[in-house]
């Protein structure tokens, strides 16, 4: 697996976590039976489309990703929230 050399240069302190991608890379794979593509060259997180979903795993001291989870968990709310079609001036969202 590619790991994109923007992602190593940003976590290079975080050489633990980059040596075992590979490795946790796979086995998210197979537990959610994942047929994985090139990855997304991001600095940030290590991102590969999977189809209709995306695989992110973010390196465990990226405090930015810290409550992605709970953010998805709420994305029905939020969808629905975010789809308001405009304000009560009438300005759209």
């Amino acid at each position: 697996m590619r790991i994109p050399s923007a992602l190593t240069d940003t976590w290079r302190h975080e050489q633990d976590w980059l040596d075992t991608l590979p490795d946790l890379t796979r086995e998210c794979a197979e537990l959610w039976d994942l047929q994985l593509e090139e990855p997304v060259d991001t600095p940030h997180s290590l991102v590969i489309p999977a189809g209709e979903v995306v695989l992110k795993l973010s390196a465990p001291s990226h405090f930015e990703a810290e409550h992605e989870a709970d953010a998805l968990e709420a994305g029905e709310e939020w969808a629905q929230f975010a789809s308001l079609p405009e304000t009560t001036s009438g300005e759209p969202c």
